[in-house]
């Protein structure tokens, strides 16, 4: 579907056999991108382009094809990021315009869980989520948020305000130079008293903002961003 004038009309797609769309992304009205999956014999991965006129398949390399794509995010068509389960495990994939590259995510342990993908330009791409630090019995003891930050082909650890004993990341959302990220926290484990986490990216630091909440239970799951200044974020 693609509003305009505040009316959404259905968009023609390219005939791809069993497409499902996943995820979709814009930075005008003459550059959006999907991405999905579809089947014919077997399941494939699929990325769409829309110019401003029609949707138009966007070629993998081979060795990407068979790659689950969940989320995309783009800030130009020289700057196209996707979230992916890869054979060789998680990865990020990024076109410049040209050609698409696999990127390896960070090297993480099994207690971090890395939840979204955003970019905002090239030197502003993220990926957020959360570390579980645990007993010796294996029981959840504590949360903390994480984000790293794309670096000339690698990631970068960049700390981040954790307002809870347990804090968690599942949000985030760049532009221009700034980013937002999203989540939830509690004082205990467990889905009750939970609160909405927001934190902005500006000065080269992670700052907490507040946040309104709705009653005992509040989380936040997703963010977006138009400028520094003005960011929409939903959750229940």
């Amino acid at each position: 579907l693609h509003s305009t004038g505040g009316k959404f009309k259905k968009q023609k797609l390219p005939k791809v056999a069993q497409l499902t769309v996943s995820s979709v992304a814009a930075d005008s009205a003459t550059d959006a991108w999907a991405i999905g999956t579809a089947y014919q014999t077997t399941s494939f991965s699929v990325v769409l382009h829309y110019s401003g006129h029609t949707w138009k398949r966007v070629s993998l390399p081979t060795s990407m094809s068979k790659d689950s794509l969940s989320q995309i995010s783009v800030s130009s068509k020289k700057n196209v990021w996707i979230f992916a389960d890869a054979t060789a495990g998680r990865a990020a994939l990024h076109f410049n315009g040209h050609s698409w590259k696999t990127i390896p995510l960070p090297a993480v342990t099994a207690n971090d869980a890395l939840s979204t993908l955003a970019t905002g330009g090239s030197n502003n791409t993220w990926i957020v989520g959360s570390h579980t630090n645990t007993s010796s019995t294996g029981a959840p003891k504590s949360s903390t948020t994480i984000a790293y930050r794309a670096k000339g082909g690698t990631w970068k650890l960049v700390k981040t305000p954790n307002p809870y004993h347990f804090s968690y990341l599942t949000g985030v959302a760049a532009t221009g130079s700034t980013a937002f990220a999203v989540g939830s926290g509690s004082k205990t484990q467990g889905l009750t008293g939970t609160h909405a986490i927001v934190m902005q990216y500006r000065g080269g630091a992670w700052h907490k903002e507040s946040a309104q909440n709705r009653g005992d239970n509040t989380e936040l799951g997703a963010v977006s961003a138009g400028s520094s200044s003005h960011a929409v974020a939903v959750g229940t």
